[in-house]
């Protein structure tokens, strides 16, 4: 899997709270590759969280994921 960059992920709150808006994004990796997805999060707690949805390919359904790494 390559590396997909996204841009203009909007952040928004204060005191330890923040939201990541979701965000569409699509392109073509360096092999031709097309890729297209949603990517989403927060931080509360001490955590972030990130939810992204990505097609990439020709594969028939997205693969859907979630990220989620403590403060250390």
């Amino acid at each position: 899997m390559p590396q997909i960059n996204v841009s203009d992920v909007k952040v928004s709150g204060s005191d330890g709270t923040y939201t990541l808006a979701t965000t569409e994004f699509s392109g073509t990796t360096d092999s031709g590759r097309a890729v297209s997805g949603t990517i989403e999060g927060s931080y509360a707690d001490e955590v972030l969280t990130i939810r992204f949805n990505l097609q990439y390919g020709a594969m028939p359904m997205p693969m859907i994921c979630t990220f989620s790494a403590p403060k250390k």
